[in-house]
């Protein structure tokens, strides 16, 4: 039950991944936004017109973006069409929730004055005025409208029913039970919701504490694939904090920072939402890779030295500029999980030092955002300068570290190790195609293809679910060009980096997978 509970996590993780990463461009469009907005006539012009194109249309409607993506990700067939099934799950919630509230009277004007529906329990959503789950509600009925589709899709019916089957059959069973799911919300919610905001109070009132145990296992819980389900709450639901910005009620940090970008930079507002200390979590990905980098390229044997080099800065160029750390970190935890704790413990200190300076900058996918979104701001506002200051601190903290637990518990570390040339053969640095016959050892080393229930891929993961773990060969998967191999239960990960979708689209034909 533990092993399946922990496969669901980690397939929710790897569904949702993909519609988040959109949001790195949103980032990046808004703070070109809120430069144009600086000036004036047709640049300011241009400014509201990103603005309302990434802030409003894509942020303000997360939780119908959330809830097409998850539906469309867990599908296992027809994915366009589990799309569209997702969306009208939605829109069914919407207005059966609104129906129920008016019928039972249930409908409750403004709140306080000037704040809109904030703190009432409703929120209008896509112009209709319903029980708020906010982006939670998203994701749920995206995980429901999922499964439903999946039970249904492949349900035969009579010739003569035939265009009542597949995904309208999952339609037919939709309706009731999200009418039903509809009227419920409007009594299980709220008590969720008081707990959330109980929760939320907690984790803001903890202070430095409470930022040093996310960024500790937030790092910490990469390895198991679970990291997306701690973080990205933090970031986009009132988990992560409430605000009431421009009139409207916002969740979660990240929401809250883009939310109040254009106000900082007109000068409306002079601060940032003490929230924002959930999303800078970038700056391990920036500062503490590099110091561990160099500690392992200085430990290394001087013969190797030069290949480790090779290998490492590429990884480091990756993980620095776009936030991709997962190849560098299977490398350190397979190394010793001892370097991969003292990782975890110094990304919770260096997130810890960053909040109790008073650094407000927004980073979470890396060096490209973290420039272009901050340096739209005041540097007054975000402390910029802090975060690189602080950075090289917390650089050279972690090749001391790294460094004196190398030598000191002789660690084996890439170019260390007297048979590492060999090694590096393996899973080589070098540029890789992606060919038929990598395509065919990864299926082989999965146990064959009938071995093979379901596969996908995140950003660096291939994610393969198996019916026998005993006949995945370990030795097989490992002609395969990766960066390690993880196994829970009947859950294979093979670690490939950023051509993934290349493995993917490779072994899909294979496998019969249709999009």
């Amino acid at each position: 039950m533990k092993n399946k509970l922990k496969s669901v996590i980690q397939k929710f993780g790897r569904v949702i991944v993909d519609p988040v990463l959109y949001l790195a461009v949103v980032g990046i469009v808004l703070a070109i936004s809120t430069i144009f907005s600086l000036g004036g006539g047709i640049l300011a012009n241009i400014g509201t017109l990103l603005n309302a194109a990434t802030n409003s249309a894509i942020i303000g409607n997360l939780a119908v973006i959330l809830c097409v993506g998850l539906c469309a990700g867990f599908a296992k067939k027809e994915k366009a069409n589990a799309a569209v099934f997702g969306l009208m799950s939605y829109l069914i919630f919407l207005y059966a929730n609104n129906a129920y509230l008016t019928i039972t009277n249930a409908l409750v004007e403004d709140g306080a004055a000037g704040m809109g529906l904030f703190a009432t329990g409703q929120a209008m959503v896509l112009g209709v005025q319903v029980t708020d789950l906010n982006v939670f509600g998203g994701v749920i009925i995206g995980c429901i409208s999922g499964w439903m589709y999946n039970k249904l899709i492949d349900v035969k019916v009579p010739e003569v029913l035939r265009i009542y089957g597949g995904p309208r059959l999952a339609l037919l069973a939709m309706v009731p039970f999200m009418i039903l799911f509809a009227i419920a919300a409007t009594y299980f919610w709220p008590p969720i919701a008081s707990a959330i905001r109980n929760a939320s109070t907690f984790i803001n009132e903890s202070g430095g504490l409470g930022v040093f145990i996310y960024g500790f296992l937030n790092r910490v819980l990469i390895p198991t694939g679970l990291h997306h389900f701690f973080w990205m709450p933090f970031d986009f639901t009132a988990i992560g904090g409430t605000a009431v910005v421009g009139g409207e009620t916002v969740y979660g940090a990240a929401n809250i920072f883009y939310a109040e970008m254009p106000l900082i930079a007109n000068g409306t507002l002079t601060t940032v939402d003490s929230s924002l200390r959930f999303a800078s979590f970038g700056f391990a990905k920036e500062f503490l890779t590099l110091g561990a980098v160099l500690a392992m390229i200085y430990c290394s044997k001087a013969e190797n030295r030069k290949a480790v080099t090779a290998m490492l800065v590429p990884i480091y160029i990756t993980a620095c500029l776009a936030g991709i750390t997962e190849a560098l970190d299977f490398i350190i935890l397979f190394a010793s999980p001892v370097l991969w704790i003292a990782k975890g413990l110094l990304t919770g200190l260096g997130e810890m030092t960053l909040f109790l300076s008073g650094c407000k900058t927004y980073n979470i996918y890396g060096l490209i955002e973290l420039l272009t979104v901050n340096l739209a701001l005041p540097m007054s506002v975000t402390k910029l300068y802090l975060y690189f200051i602080i950075g090289i601190i917390f650089t050279g903290l972690t090749f001391v570290v790294f460094t004196f637990l190398i030598k000191k518990l002789n660690i084996n570390t890439p170019g260390r190790a007297d048979d590492w040339g060999e090694e590096a053969g393996t899973n080589s640095s070098e540029p890789v195609v992606v060919n038929d016959e990598i395509a065919n050892l990864i299926i082989e080393g999965l146990g064959g293809k009938d071995n093979v229930v379901t596969a996908g891929c995140c950003m660096t993961r291939l994610r393969c679910e198996v019916k026998d773990p005993s006949l995945v060969k370990d030795d097989i998967l490992n002609k395969v060009p990766n960066r390690g191999l993880v196994k829970n239960g009947k859950e294979i990960q093979i670690v490939v980096g950023l051509k993934v979708h290349d493995y993917y689209d490779k072994i899909k034909p294979i496998l019969r997978i249709e999009d």
